[in-house]
């Protein structure tokens, strides 16, 4: 009798329908069709489209077509138009196709040492209460050829767009920081 012997293929695939509950982690590729409710730790990770990892993935490359919630680390990843990642991505290369979502911060493995010294030396603007920035938008005066002008009869105000609000937000601290 001899020692079990395991398979050189550096395959390991979770098949749909299959749920593996802990972490896993696995020196060669791991192509998750099922659903992982764990960390996922390999040389290469592929989420197909229905897949779901619910825990952090770490590997050299990775390819996103369905789900995961956690943060990934890697060097490559592609994320497909169905991927969709709920958690912070630091990667070294990175692409994204059209439709693709993301809920959390990028970060360029590459850049990182970069924006350190920036973060630090970043200045906070005050921020004012906003009845500061209304009285201080309405201490404006007209000038006086504003004055002489007839007031525009009132008419039923449309409902203001987001971009209007934006816009009449940024105009406000503008107004206010003078």
């Amino acid at each position: 009798m001899g020692k079990p012997t395991v398979p050189s293929a550096s395959r390991l695939a979770i098949e749909s329908g299959q749920c593996i509950v802990g972490d896993v982690s696995f020196s060669g590729t791991v192509q998750v069709d099922g659903r992982i409710e764990g960390n996922l730790s390999a040389n290469r990770v592929v989420v197909s489209p229905g897949a779901v990892v619910d825990g952090a993935v770490k590997g050299r490359s990775v390819y996103v077509d369905g789900t995961v919630n956690g943060a990934i680390d890697c060097g490559a990843i592609s994320l497909a138009s169905t991927a969709s990642i709920k958690g912070d991505i630091t990667y070294e290369t990175m692409t994204i196709a059209s439709g693709a979502s993301i809920v959390g911060l990028c970060c360029d493995r590459n850049r990182m040492d970069e924006a350190k010294p920036a973060q630090e030396t970043r200045t906070e603007l005050p921020l004012l209460p906003f009845n500061k920035i209304k009285k201080a938008k309405t201490a404006i005066r007209p000038s006086p050829v504003e004055e002489a002008r007839p007031a525009p009869r009132a008419t039923p105000q449309a409902p203001m767009t987001m971009r209007a609000v934006w816009d009449a937000i940024q105009e406000s601290d503008e107004t206010a920081l003078s």
